[in-house]
């Protein structure tokens, strides 16, 4: 398989790598090809999903840091083909007359995935109007509250020096107007920043969840430059394993 845009599979590889560089999981499901990582709190889940990949097999498996390093060190203008098998990846890498081949063998360790999630009430905005929200809010370094209420979504943080209010409205009218909210840490909300900038559009969903007892937050990032996709799940506290 080759890669259609190399520029595009790094910044996202780069995302997930903030998240953790000790780990990426690599999933084949339904035609798609999935990266994932999570932190070591796993309060965040992420997914880049290569949409544009003809996968015909299943499978999972896990792989060390290196796949980091080789995709963080490839030269613009190269051609990229990466090959998926059961237990291994293979990586093929041509600049000019330069070939490059590596075969990552697989670790053991559990599969990543998202728990189940409420789609309903998607909350759809601009990245450049989500970027633009968080990077006002970005000083104050403080825990953020989320909410979706009458087809805006509103942002409040404070801390001794004051409080700060942010409201974006959705690119499209809910089915109805839930009130969903939850407090975030913004250590870990802050990893919305940088894909938000790159992204054509976004998609919020806040989803009860019985296991933690409050809301999940997932949030798709479609990108600007092809069909792929990221997308994250942050929890407010506890632990989804």
């Amino acid at each position: 398989m080759k890669i259609k845009n190399l520029e595009v599979i790094k910044k996202n590889l780069y995302f997930l790598s903030q998240l953790s560089r000790e780990q990426l999981y690599v999933k084949g499901d339904e035609g798609n090809v999935h990266f994932l990582n999570t932190n070591k709190e796993r309060t965040i889940i992420a997914d880049f999903s290569m949409s544009e990949v003809k996968n015909k097999k299943e499978f999972s498996f896990k792989l060390g840091p290196l796949f980091y390093d080789i995709f963080s060190r490839i030269e613009k203008g190269s051609e990229v083909y990466l090959d998926f098998n059961k237990d291994k990846l293979i990586c093929n890498i041509l600049y000019e007359n330069i070939e490059f081949k590596s075969a990552l063998n697989s670790q053991k360790g559990e599969t990543l995935d998202f728990p189940p999630y409420k789609k309903d009430n998607t909350f759809k905005i601009s990245g450049e109007k989500l970027y633009h929200g968080l990077n006002l809010l970005a000083k104050f370094k403080s825990d953020l509250r989320l909410q979706t209420k009458n087809d805006e979504l509103i942002i409040t943080t404070q801390n001794q020096n004051g409080n700060l209010e942010v409201k974006i409205p959705s690119d499209m009218e809910l089915k109805d107007n839930p009130v969903n909210g939850s407090v975030y840490d913004y250590e870990i909300i802050k990893h919305l920043l940088r894909p938000s900038k790159i992204s054509k559009k976004v998609d919020l969903n806040l989803s009860w969840n019985d296991k933690i007892n409050d809301n999940v937050l997932v949030v798709t990032f479609h990108s600007k430059n092809s069909e792929n996709t990221i997308k994250y799940l942050f929890t407010p506290k506890g632990d989804l394993q």
